[in-house]
């Protein structure tokens, strides 16, 4: 669990396949971060940014009385946290 000062934030990452001229060859991952402050990092590739999708990941890795801190996206917003 982390605790502390808690940075997170949502980071799509994409390629494609160069020379390929067929659909589908592009490829894209939605990676979900928690950030403690001078701390440990803890990642997880999710396949949607929903607030259910979110949330168990958020109150199951950060303890109560810690501080997050986001970039105000609206599926945060249930979780209390502090936008910066």
């Amino acid at each position: 669990m982390l605790e502390g000062k808690i940075a997170v934030d949502i980071k799509l990452f994409w390629w494609s396949n160069k020379g390929k001229r067929e659909r589908g060859t592009s490829r894209k991952v939605t990676v979900f971060g928690l950030l403690k402050r001078n701390g440990q990092v803890y990642t997880v590739a999710i396949t949607n940014t929903q607030t259910a999708t979110l949330l168990p990941i958020m109150s199951e890795k950060v303890k109560p009385d810690s501080i997050v801190y986001t970039d105000c996206y609206r599926s945060y917003g249930v979780f209390g946290c502090e936008c910066i």
